[in-house]
């Protein structure tokens, strides 16, 4: 529950330093400065699993939720000035569950597929399910025992957003790997639709990425 973050980095010695410059137990200079490092308590987070930076908000997403690290303003935090808000009870599926799409998050929980907004009373994100008011009974039909090995990855030229994910419950450990099914958002029409993957022939498909807007089953 603890995000650790160096001083601002002049050097590589910089890179592990997460901790202040000057000594707090000294009488004249024990001040924080900007530029130090630190730690940020987030008292209620369960295991930390990932964290985003999405525009001015570092996102920290838990297994039992979602909290967004800010400065004053909106601006990014610093070690003088920041605030933790929680955006979503809802914890990720997966150990590196989240997509980013154009900049904007967008992850696998237990309950759906979330991204986030900004509010615009507030100007703080929020975290919203895309598939509560459209492919709800569908997410809901995967096994909840599947969800933490989805993979994903977002074509930027095609503008789609493509998960692998297995319809059946797996048997072993290395069928967790192993799909049979591909969900596609289309980011231009908010579409979702499905594929099958022939699994009758070798090799099995065990993992996608995205190369020049290709997307490259493994």
């Amino acid at each position: 529950n603890r995000v650790y973050f160096s001083q601002i980095i002049g050097d590589r010695v910089s890179v592990g330093k997460c901790y202040q410059k000057n000594d707090p137990t000294s009488e004249v200079n024990f001040d924080i400065l900007p530029d130090d490092g630190g730690v940020i308590v987030i008292a209620e987070a369960g295991e930390i699993r990932q964290v985003v930076n999405s525009g001015n908000s570092l996102l920290v997403f838990a297994s039992n939720g979602t909290w967004a690290i800010n400065g004053s303003d909106n601006n990014p935090f610093s070690p003088t000035n920041y605030s933790v808000t929680r955006i979503s009870e809802i914890g990720t599926a997966g150990i590196l569950p989240t997509i980013l799409v154009e900049g904007i998050p967008v992850w696998i929980t237990n309950e759906g597929i979330y991204t986030i907004q900004v509010s615009e009373i507030s100007r703080l994100p929020n975290a919203v399910s895309i598939t509560k008011d459209t492919i709800q009974t569908f997410f809901d039909s995967i096994p909840k025992d599947n969800l933490p090995y989805i993979k994903g990855v977002y074509n930027s030229v095609e503008k789609v957003v493509i998960w692998l994910y297995r319809s059946t419950v797996a048997s072993t450990v290395s069928d967790n790997y192993e799909y049979d099914k591909m969900l596609v958002l289309d980011r231009v029409s908010n579409a979702f639709y499905k594929h099958s993957i022939s699994t009758s022939l070798a090799p099995s498909v065990s993992g996608i990425i995205a190369v020049d807007g290709l997307d490259l089953n493994g």
